[in-house]
């Protein structure tokens, strides 16, 4: 913990803190032990911003849940904690995915192509967890991509709409850990959102695309909806790593630091704190 307590002394500008802090923190807000949890730290001043510094920490309830605790620091020595019930990010998620064929976005090859973004997504994850020597991904989507018509269901940018319309398909969304609407509606620009209460994720045109999209933008669309939005569903926040005027972020092609997934071993055992049975430094 002594780096945090460097990191931390600097940017609450010679401050005092001690060799503990924020662990300490865990303990004063939540009661809970947690000895070395994951932080990010960017000194940096991003568009005006305050400076940013967010601690998390990842406790399982179930097999596919986890308690999120966060806590935000301030420019002064407010603290804010929050926590809350969320998706786990680690394992093999079942998602069903609803792709509406619009013949000017999707086009011919568009399914295709949506694939294989997919499939790219799986291959980050891949690359992630060969680069820290992980035997397997901490993150697996199984998808299941059903595609239908605009015509099949009406406004689909809300949810009861699409659930009315796959369910009348025989298909129903509580049987899939998460559902993804993909709506690329040439003649509706909408952005992207998650709800967790539902599980849900839904994707429209946020860039107006009025012709087919290429392998490229299909990878976009899939970053968004996998990497971002996805990430909320785990709880993420904006403000635990603001990118302001980077594009991609400075984990790209992650939304935000891995460790504040638990995605990093912490306490040296050389499990990930979202795998590790005794995360944190906790003890059993």
């Amino acid at each position: 913990m002594r780096i945090v307590a460097v990191a931390l002394l600097s940017l609450y500008g010679g401050i005092q803190v001690a060799p503990r802090f924020p662990s300490a923190l865990f303990e004063q807000h939540f009661a809970e032990a947690v000895n070395t949890p994951a932080y990010y730290v960017d000194p940096s001043d991003l568009c005006g911003q305050r400076h940013n510094a967010t601690a998390t920490a990842y406790l399982r309830v179930t097999d596919k849940t986890s308690s999120l605790m966060t806590l935000r620091f301030g420019d002064s020595l407010s603290v804010t904690a929050a926590r809350g019930t969320v998706m786990t990010p680690a394992g093999r998620i079942h998602v069903l995915v609803v792709l509406i064929a619009y013949p000017e976005t999707v086009g011919d090859g568009g399914v295709t192509m949506w694939q294989q973004a997919q499939a790219a997504v799986n291959a980050d994850h891949a690359a992630f967890a060969a680069s820290h020597g992980y035997t397997k991904p901490l993150v697996v989507f199984e998808n299941t991509n059903l595609v239908i018509t605009r015509a099949e269901v009406a406004a689909p940018q809300f949810l009861a709409n699409v659930r009315a319309t796959i369910q009348s398909k025989g298909i129903h969304d509580d049987d899939f850990d998460a559902l993804i609407v993909i709506d690329l509606d040439p003649k509706r620009i909408d952005g992207g959102r998650a709800a967790l209460p539902t599980r849900s994720i839904y994707v429209g045109n946020y860039a107006d695309w009025q012709s087919p999209l290429d392998a490229k933008r299909w990878r976009d669309v899939a970053g968004t909806a996998y990497h971002h939005e996805f990430a909320h569903l785990w709880g993420w926040q904006h403000e635990w790593s603001p990118k302001c005027d980077k594009p991609e972020g400075p984990f790209a092609p992650f939304a935000t630091s891995p460790a504040l997934l638990g995605w990093e071993d912490l306490d040296g055992d050389r499990l990930p704190e979202i795998l590790d049975p005794t995360p944190y430094g906790r003890v059993q």
